[in-house]
């Protein structure tokens, strides 16, 4: 789509990543492909396996991309980390069971430096969206990745034997992201609830119980549309005089041409001019661009 710029700051899971087996694979139909080919767009995924808010800004991604930045185009920042700064060094957390130990990134780091790379971005234009954490399973995690490269007892006893306290811990990162995007007035894409109300959740997870499966990936795709959507609609009702039952059909007609994103755009950039769309400017638009579809 012309002047539009998408850019994907994620880790392993944005990325497409899954395990089978205790092998990485990368899966063709994951969550990113999905959703730029259903919203006819192009996005840079610039998402890294293991990859941290803290080694994104210490290796400066976000300053390299705002280097770069065509002020010209509307960009789009998606943000989607959290589930590697809340993990441990296992290794030294079983070397050491009976003292506290931090995370990768300390949750406290991790909310400020988010906060601060939302503002960051934002003060150059940047439409940022953040992103839930897909929720973890404990004892999978527990069982296929952590007494694997340690030893399994001495980080039981760290967890004081519960290790739900994986779970718990990731929630309070989750949490953080809320928090964040609310604070900073900024779009947030759930994906974490979504999986938490599914009772076949496991069923969508890879065996690491970290990374979704391709069958999660699918749900990640279909629940952000209907959030994109549900943004489009609030937008939409802002900028209209007409009655709701017109603009449903105003809406489903011009969806029958355009991408979901491109509706979004205008409707954002009817706001940022303080206009007011008419029905005959709507229905002219939408009826070249049917015309335009007939002639091909």
């Amino acid at each position: 789509m012309e002047n539009l710029k998408v850019t994907i700051f994620g880790d392993s899971i944005f990325k497409g990543i899954a395990t089978k087996n205790g092998k990485i694979e990368k899966l063709q139909n994951n969550v990113v492909s999905m959703v730029i080919k259903k919203l006819g767009i192009d996005a840079e995924n610039i998402s890294v396996y293991g990859q941290t808010l803290s080694r994104l800004v210490e290796r400066e991604y976000i300053d390299k991309y705002l280097s770069k930045l065509n002020s010209d185009f509307t960009n789009v920042a998606i943000i989607s980390l959290g589930g590697n700064d809340a993990d441990y060094d296992w290794k030294a957390v079983a070397s050491a069971p009976d003292v506290d130990h931090l995370s990768k990134t300390p949750l406290n780091k991790f909310e400020v430096l988010l906060e601060n790379t939302v503002k960051k971005l934002k003060a150059k234009g940047v439409d940022v969206i953040l992103t839930t954490i897909p929720p973890v399973d404990s004892q999978r995690y527990f069982d296929n990745v952590i007494c694997k490269i340690a030893d399994g007892n001495a980080v039981l006893k760290f967890f004081n034997g519960d290790v739900q306290n994986i779970y718990r811990h990731q929630e309070s990162y989750n949490y953080a992201i809320i928090k964040v995007a609310q604070k900073q007035n900024c779009k947030l894409f759930d994906i974490r609830s979504t999986f938490l109300q599914d009772r076949a959740f496991l069923s969508k997870l890879c065996e690491d119980g970290i990374h979704p499966n391709e069958q999660g990936h699918a749900v990640m795709a279909e629940e952000i549309l209907k959030q994109l959507e549900k943004i489009i609609w609030k937008i939409w009702l802002l900028v209209q005089n007409q009655p709701v039952i017109y603009q449903k059909r105003l809406l489903i007609n011009m969806a029958l041409k355009l991408p979901l994103l491109t509706i979004l755009l205008m409707a954002k950039n009817t706001i940022q001019k303080q206009t007011t769309w008419k029905k005959k400017s709507f229905m002219k638009k939408w009826k070249m661009g049917q015309m335009s579809k007939h002639r091909k």
